[in-house]
């Protein structure tokens, strides 16, 4: 397998070196990445993944440059080289740290840090980050589970104010009520919570409420 790659990168090597402008030269230099990553040739990584996201941005701009990063960033994560995946959002957030690119890094660098960084970070990625609505509704998500779970619920609370509050559809304020009827079971009010979650349930068209039904059915 190493003789493979080492012959994959002498030829892609040659490849560029001579046709440094065909079309597919992009897509090259991130699979030169990959190969030097199983070669374990950490210098030879680091010149092809900085060639590799130079030619992105040749092409694209910015914000092709930031794709290829937050991509290489997502690999790295799912082959749980975690201090790899960090390494690319810190560099995201060097060159960016501010605007929708920072809150980009934020939300990624959120999930291999401590708890109490993780809060900042996702903090960080809401108020730097102009969402869709799918992500933002992840992003509150995943910040008040966060607290709930550690029993942390007074500050999931108060986000779950914040979230109803600034809620641009139904789906939203769904989620938003149906967590407050989590952490009101965390907090021992299982009564309150019962009659909270029927509520959402019979306010909220069914395709907004599964979170609710699911937990209005564990407390009955």
């Amino acid at each position: 397998a190493l003789r493979k790659c080492a012959e994959a990168i002498e030829l892609a090597e040659s490849l560029l070196a001579k046709h440094p402008d065909f079309p597919e030269a992009i897509e090259l230099r991130r699979q030169l990445v990959l190969c030097y990553d199983m070669t374990a040739d950490e210098d030879g990584r680091q010149h092809a993944l900085n060639a590799y996201l130079a030619e992105a941005e040749k092409h694209g701009g910015s914000e092709a440059w930031v794709l290829a990063i937050v991509g290489e960033a997502a690999r790295y994560g799912r082959a749980q080289q975690d201090l790899r995946a960090v390494q690319c959002y810190d560099r995201l957030l060097a060159r960016f740290p501010k605007g929708r690119f920072a809150a980009i890094a934020h939300r990624g660098i959120a999930p291999y840090v401590p708890y109490e960084q993780r809060e900042q970070q996702y903090r960080l990625a809401l108020s730097e980050g102009d969402w869709e609505v799918r992500s933002r509704l992840s992003i509150n998500t995943e910040l008040i589970m966060m607290n709930i779970n550690r029993s942390r619920c007074r500050v999931a609370l108060e986000d779950i104010d914040r979230m109803a509050e600034e809620a641009k559809t139904e789906h939203e304020r769904a989620i938003a009520e149906s967590l407050r009827g989590l952490a009101l079971v965390q907090i021992g009010k299982d009564a309150r919570a019962l009659a909270h979650l029927r509520t959402v349930v019979q306010d909220y068209a069914p395709e907004h409420t599964s979170l609710a039904r699911t937990h209005l059915r564990q407390l009955e």
